[in-house]
């Protein structure tokens, strides 16, 4: 498996967001990303939890980092970090206020500053057999890497092997 950290402005990643109610299909970054493969649970965030992951980047403070698989076709999928990706789409797509005042009501250069946030993703790629195959290798990598979501993790990319 192959790891490496890049920096993704929100901006980027807001490119192309689309929410289909009606299939489930949430894509975004130009729609590359696929926000919420089919293995992945409904937006579940309550209004304080969106509002700390706007608030989170409005203060400049560093925004958890978000894992990423990158697919054989060079599009990704979501693999932890479809609440934040989700809430910050939604906020600059209008469909929540944050402190009264939704993205279009900020001034531009806070729409901007705002848009700049540089997200910290790992891209995770590789064949599926690398990405995770049981072996010790993939629970020291989620074990060292991700513990505070090991499970939810672990459990996302089993999952990707077998919903193909």
């Amino acid at each position: 498996m192959n790891i490496e950290l890049k920096q993704i402005k929100i901006r980027d990643l807001v490119k192309g967001y689309h929410n289909d109610e009606e299939s489930g299909r949430v894509v975004g970054y130009d729609s590359k990303l696929d926000i919420r493969p089919s293995y992945q649970r409904e937006f579940i965030y309550k209004d304080k939890q969106r509002e700390a992951v706007i608030d989170t980047v409005f203060k400049r403070f560093p925004l958890n980092v978000m894992y990423w698989a990158v697919r054989e076709d060079g599009s990704f999928e979501v693999i932890d970090g479809q609440q934040r990706t989700i809430s910050l789409c939604q906020f600059v797509s209008g469909d929540f206020a944050f402190d009264f005042r939704y993205f279009h009501n900020l001034q531009k250069d806070e729409q901007e500053k705002f848009l700049d946030y540089d997200l910290m993703v790992y891209l995770c790629s590789g064949t599926d057999s690398a990405v995770c195959s049981g072996t010790d290798y993939c629970f020291d990598f989620y074990w060292t890497y991700c513990s505070p979501h090991f499970t939810v993790i672990l459990f996302t990319f089993k999952a990707r092997l077998y919903l193909k």
